[in-house]
């Protein structure tokens, strides 16, 4: 009985009277947090102003090409392989070396009437029976 009472006491001292970062609203002790504030991201148990290269932010939580927090059981989902940087699961904003942006997508080589120059396709499509 003494037990549990003691494992019930541990727990509410745990819940509210530890010393989480302050970019942290919740976290599993001082230096692991498992949700942050407005304007921050949760990056490996940890809140960031913004999230690394190959991730995206939303709902204050960076998603990308690693299995993290196993704690909550969460598979992050990656930016795609040829992305550097994108916007959402979907969308990329630039591009690894070797592929090129077009429509969001990073690709290679540039379609048909693109070129490409500092990882983006530019030009216009060759439209047919253009004379």
């Amino acid at each position: 009985m003494f037990a549990m009472v003691n494992d019930i006491l541990g727990k509410i001292f745990e819940n509210f009277f530890l010393a989480c970062p302050t970019e942290c609203t919740t976290c599993s002790s001082a230096t692991v947090c498992t949700a942050c504030s407005s304007g921050f991201y949760l990056y490996e148990s940890t809140c960031v102003s913004s999230c690394p290269s190959g991730y995206y932010g939303s709902e204050r939580v960076c998603y990308g090409n690693r299995i993290f927090e196993k704690e909550l059981l969460r598979i992050f989902l990656a930016c795609l392989t040829e992305c550097t940087t994108c916007s959402s699961l979907t969308v990329c904003t630039a591009c690894s070396s070797d592929f090129y942006l077009y429509d969001s997508t990073c690709i290679s080589p540039c379609p048909n009437g693109y070129y490409g120059s500092e990882n983006v396709c530019y030009g216009k499509r060759l439209e047919k029976n253009c004379f």
